[in-house]
């Protein structure tokens, strides 16, 4: 009798697995198989970001989605020829550079620079444009980026355009506050999951309950000290001010004047022209930018960024200035839309265009 009934518990409960995973496989859409899905599952040629050596991670290579592509190393974009005649410029940055709320390639803020810039320009050779950065990548990763990939293509030009992802690597525990960032990223590294969360529909049960937390980036590349927006702790703690305060009080800026020193130091030497931007964001649309303790360290990162064109003699478009507030260029408090994406170029381009022909 008890065997009877374990084995009928045992058949229900494969029964309900095999039914939980005929649904999550066949049935489920894009958006709940991100909620309900493990990253570990997954073939990572078709996650959008994948591992890296150097960088922590990097927009993966051949990946492509709808009309989101990257070209075989890694850039958002077609691929990427000889050089020949033409002008090269090449965007670093984070997400915002990315353009990542625009699906179109097309519609991305560098694509629609060198549309510009070749449109208004009249050079007499043609401009190219290359998108160099990656959801999440601070100044600290656009400059391993620069040396290790960057370079070797050759650019002309370097537009660099950095805030809020090293506001991020300053809300980090003080001791973990180190110059290589590793207080803010690690390595990798897929999280443990449970036993139960193995259990497809125990997972889709805890996960609906909030007893279980889905994977995302950050779950995958945040150190453990981590404190700011993206990591699990943000979300129990965000409204502990006087706490994050504290954090932006200790952990200096000097790191991101370093690194952005450090950017302009190695383009120069290598016959690259540095060009670089504040960064902008919107009050008209939610997002932890609303956070008084976001909005003052992205001041002073625009600060920092602003002093360092001055020191250093370096072209700067105060972008954080002249980009409209409007919601209808935004996508959310710090990344534009399309029609957000077509302003930002177009202030961009009148930037640059003085700057390439008096090159010429």
């Amino acid at each position: 009798m008890v065997l009877r009934v374990l084995l009928s518990v045992a058949f229900v409960l494969l029964a309900t697995e095999g039914v939980a995973r005929f649904w999550f496989n066949n049935y489920s859409s894009e958006l709940q198989k991100i909620y309900y899905g493990d990253y570990s599952e997954q073939s990572l040629n078709k996650l959008r970001i994948s591992p890296h050596p150097y960088l922590s991670y990097y927009p993966t290579p051949n990946f492509s989605k709808g009309k989101t592509s990257h070209n075989s190393l890694g850039y958002r974009g077609p691929e990427i020829n000889e050089k020949g005649d033409r002008i090269r410029i090449v965007c670093l940055g984070g997400s915002t550079t990315y353009t990542e709320l625009v699906e179109d390639n097309a519609m991305t803020y560098p694509a629609l620079l060198q549309k510009n810039i070749n449109r208004q320009a009249a050079l007499g050779t043609p401009v190219e444009v290359i998108n160099a950065g990656a959801g999440g990548w601070g100044a600290t990763e656009s400059l391993v980026n620069l040396s290790l990939r960057v370079l070797s293509l050759d650019p002309d030009y370097i537009v660099i355009y950095h805030g809020v992802n090293d506001v991020h690597a300053r809300l980090v525990k003080p001791s973990s506050f180190l110059s290589d960032n590793t207080g803010r990223r690690k390595v990798w590294f897929f999280p443990e999951q449970s036993f139960l969360d193995s259990v497809l529909y125990l997972r889709i049960l805890r996960r609906r309950m909030g007893w279980s937390k889905f994977p995302f980036l950050g779950s995958i590349t945040n150190a453990p000290s981590f404190k700011g927006a993206g990591s699990w702790y943000f979300e129990d703690h965000k409204e502990e001010v006087a706490f994050y305060n504290g954090l932006l009080d200790q952990n200096s800026t000097a790191n991101f004047k370093r690194n952005l020193e450090n950017i302009v130091t190695l383009a120069r030497a290598s016959n690259v022209t540095p060009l670089i931007a504040t960064w902008a964001y919107t009050t008209e649309l939610p997002g932890y930018t609303d956070l008084e303790y976001y909005q003052r360290g992205i001041r002073e990162m625009n600060d920092v960024t602003r002093a360092l064109a001055r020191e250093k003699d370096v072209p700067i478009l105060d972008f954080a200035k002249l980009m409209p507030q409007d919601a209808r260029f935004w996508a959310d408090s710090r990344h534009v839309n399309e029609d957000g994406s077509e302003k930002k170029a177009q202030l961009f381009a009148e930037w640059i265009m003085p700057i390439l022909k008096k090159g010429r």
